[in-house]
C-alpha cells in the first residue's frame, strides 16, 4: 500500500495520528465533565447553566459587583443548605448553613485546599487562607 500512495503516506499516516489524539484527549475531557456534571445534578443550580460555559453568562465583571450578586444567589437559595455554580466546567458549592460548613470542615477528607488557592499563594505566600489545614490547626 505505501508504493501505491507513494509520498501521501506520512501524510496520511501524520493526519490520522492528530485526528486519533484529538479524538482521544476530547473524549477523555468530555467524559471528566459529564461525570462531574451528573455526580451534581441533585444540588440546586442558578437558572441559565450552560454545558461547557457554565454561569458564565450571568456573571458580573467588577469584582465588586461579583461579589454582591454572590450574597444576592445566597439570599434566594436562603432555605436549600446549599447550592452549586459552574465557572466554566468548575462546579463551585456554596455552603451557608452551619450544620454543612461545620460537617465539611470536620471532615478529613475535606482537609486539602482546591485548585483555585493555588492562584493566591503567590500572592499572598503560605498564610491560613493558602496553607493545608492540617497546617492551620496543628498549633
Amino acid at each position: 500500500m505505501a508504493v501505491l500512495l507513494g509520498s501521501y503516506s506520512i501524510a496520511l499516516f501524520g493526519t490520522s495520528f492528530v485526528i486519533a489524539t484529538l479524538t482521544y484527549i476530547t473524549y477523555r475531557l468530555l467524559s471528566d465533565y459529564l461525570q462531574k456534571w451528573f455526580t451534581m445534578k441533585p444540588i440546586p443550580e442558578l437558572e441559565g447553566t450552560y454545558p461547557i460555559i457554565g454561569n458564565a453568562l450571568i456573571f458580573k465583571n467588577n469584582q465588586g459587583d461579583f461579589f454582591g450578586q454572590i450574597q444576592d444567589f445566597v439570599q434566594e437559595f436562603r432555605d436549600a443548605p446549599l447550592f452549586k455554580l459552574w465557572i466554566g466546567t468548575l462546579p463551585c458549592v456554596i455552603l451557608f448553613h452551619a450544620e454543612n460548613v461545620e460537617t465539611v470542615l470536620t471532615n478529613a477528607v475535606h482537609m486539602e485546599k482546591s485548585y483555585a488557592y493555588t492562584f493566591l499563594h503567590p500572592w499572598l505566600g503560605t498564610g491560613l487562607l493558602t496553607r493545608y489545614l492540617s497546617l492551620a490547626f496543628s498549633a
